[in-house]
């Protein structure tokens, strides 16, 4: 690791001075050096105090109100310190990422530790004759600063000592700092790849798949979901769209996790991925060099409503390679030589070739073929590419990808789901705890996980299923007094009216796509229900009357058809047309007519919640 060190450090050479991404405002000790602070706030008001020391530490360096154990914490911190920096040795089986996950995750952790944490560092750093042991100082002075910021009253100091600096790695550790002050603390430790970018003062290559190319994003120990996702929408290869999500998965693509498009952190979910290699005994520096982990940009879900297919490439792409790896499945041997037969013609072409598609059948299996021998799939795609019609719609390659994304749309919903995971459902007969929510272009699936007979494969079991199409309304985020959690309300028409409350850390973005497809829904409908009835000011007028629970059908979406708090449709029920208040109907979250037991059961919801006759 020596050879890292000299190749990260040339303390003698210039180089910037300054990073343009401190920005936050300083506090009162700006400018204080680090010995004058201290003086002021040391137990110990010795001159060696504050100054490089290889020997135990009696008690923390700071002298404030300690508790709850965090004083031993930070004393045997101080002999994690000492052995990363190389000024004890380190413990037979200990590595350097156990040290700096140790520091690191006190400090997430322990808010009192944090600035006895840095205090310690900086201790090393003042007047350290060991050139090898200031550099790893300095280090691990960045990976803390990627990680938990201090407190106002350590800021200026901590700003101060970094300014002071070596001239070439001072920029790497203010840009790590201002990332927290800005992103906030860390849930997690630092990775092995936090590591190796400390040492090198490199950015964190992070290569990111989408199915039909990919990019190399340039991180660090802050880089979110929605830092990425923006990237990717920048390449040209991409336009951006709704529903796309960051997955990391194992590099054998048995695991995958789902980290989302917002703002959770990447480098938190490596982590997870890399201590489960550690407990196998995996050395941290075959983790840093061998990743056990990738990034790929996928659809997550699909809207309710008919999408215009960008990244329709992507999209297929993906697709077909669920169906390579058996993440889906067909079971309806017809369709599946129909997409054995769209494939053959996308990658080879309207000429049919016998001997192409064996080759096809062969190399790329898909799931669902078991059931049939190569032979039998060649006899039945034949049979599907020869036929009259097939040959006759003279569809296009980029036809075909829409059809079976929309195949994929309406019979792989599941798949085509973002999960939340973790959630505590209130509803009006009773409470469901850890249970998983579901959301695509049906709606919201409520499961929990089930444990496989004889330690077979969890399985999904429905708690409740709550499509759009019954949706009244989406309330907003808000706290819970008692517990202080963040959820919201959904309202059906499933029972008259039904509200279920979704209490989860993830409450924010779960609203979020809940609300945009619910109001997506509504905007796109020419369906409304009157909330109570209306009368025309006079027969034969422009005006339509109508009684509650009517449906009245407009003839433009409803987000184009209010013009001023008034609207035009046709009543159903007496085929008349005329305008009306758009206040005194009701949207239905509808994309075609709801069938009359969903027309039954808004009226009921309708007659509880609407008003007097008008």
């Amino acid at each position: 690791m020596s050879e890292e060190v000299d190749r990260a450090f040339n303390f003698l050479g210039g180089g910037p001075t300054d990073s343009p991404l401190v920005r936050k405002a300083r506090s009162s000790n700006k400018g204080m050096p680090f010995t004058t602070f201290a003086a002021n706030f040391f137990q110990d008001k010795s001159e060696g105090a504050a100054k490089y020391s290889r020997s135990a530490l009696l008690g923390p360096l700071l002298k404030q109100i300690w508790g709850d154990g965090d004083s031993e914490r930070v004393t045997t911190c101080w002999l994690s310190i000492l052995r990363f920096l190389g000024d004890l040795p380190c413990k037979s089986g200990v590595s350097n990422l156990q040290l700096v996950q140790h520091v690191c995750n006190t400090g997430i952790t322990r808010p009192n530790t944090r600035d006895e944490l840095y205090c310690q560092i900086c201790k090393q750093l003042t007047e350290n004759p060991n050139r090898a042991s200031t550099a790893r100082a300095w280090i691990l002075l960045a990976l803390c600063c990627g990680s938990f910021p201090p407190s106002d009253n350590f800021l200026g100091v901590l700003e101060t000592q970094i300014e002071n600096g070596p001239p070439l790695y001072k920029p790497f550790v203010q840009e790590r700092l201002a990332r927290t002050l800005k992103m906030g603390v860390r849930k997690l430790p630092p990775t092995a790849l936090e590591i190796a970018s400390a040492f090198s003062k490199n950015p964190i290559e992070l290569p990111v798949f989408f199915f039909s190319g990919s990019i190399v994003f340039q991180g660090d120990s802050q880089t979110t979901a929605a830092e990425v996702t923006a990237a990717l929408f920048d390449d040209p290869r991409l336009t951006k769209d709704y529903g796309y999500s960051l997955y990391m998965c194992s590099r054998n693509m048995e695991q995958m996790t789902s980290i989302g498009a917002g703002q959770s952190n990447i480098m938190e979910v490596a982590y997870l991925y890399e201590s489960l290699l550690e407990q196998k005994g995996t050395d941290w520096t075959a983790i840093r060099d061998n990743l056990p982990w990738c990034l790929i940009f996928r659809k997550e879900t699909f809207a309710p409503w008919i999408e215009r297919y960008v990244n329709m490439d992507a999209i297929y792409l993906q697709i077909m390679d669920g169906l390579e790896r058996g993440a889906l499945s067909c079971d309806d041997a017809g369709r599946m030589a129909l997409i054995l037969a769209q494939r053959y013609h996308i990658l080879a072409g309207p000429d049919f070739d016998r001997d192409k598609l064996l080759h096809q059948l062969k190399m790329t299996p898909l799931s669902g073929m078991e059931k049939k021998s190569n032979e039998q799939w060649m006899e039945a795609v034949t049979a599907v590419y020869t036929q009259e019609e097939y040959q006759t719609k003279n569809t296009s390659p980029g036809e075909m990808k829409v059809e079976l994304i929309t195949f994929a749309k309406t019979n792989w919903t599941r798949h085509f789901s973002k999960r939340f995971m973790n959630c505590n459902v209130v509803t009006e007969d009773g409470q469901h705890d850890n249970v998983t929510v579901l959301v695509n272009g049906y709606g919201l699936i409520i499961v929990e996980e089930s444990k496989g007979f004889g330690g077979g494969q969890n399985r999904d079991v429905d708690i409740a299923a709550l499509p759009f199409t019954q949706f009244a309304d989406v309330g907003s985020v808000q706290k819970d007094r008692a517990t202080s959690k963040s959820f919201f309300e959904v309202t059906c028409v499933q029972y008259g009216k039904s509200k279920y409350a979704f209490f989860c850390d993830e409450a924010s973005d779960l609203h979020s796509l809940v609300d945009h497809y619910f109001r997506g829904c509504c905007f796109r409908s020419k369906y409304v229900m009157a909330m109570c009835s209306y009368r025309a000011p006079a027969d034969n007028s422009a005006f339509l009357s109508f009684e509650q629970g009517d449906v009245i059908i407009l003839p433009k979406i409803w987000a184009e058809a209010d013009s001023g708090g008034w609207c035009n449709g046709v009543c159903e029920r007496t085929k008349k047309q005329g305008d009306f208040p758009s206040a005194n109907v009701f949207v239905l979250p509808a994309l075609s007519r709801p069938d009359a037991n969903v027309i039954a059961l808004f009226a009921k919801y309708c007659t509880i919640q609407g008003g007097d006759e008008i």
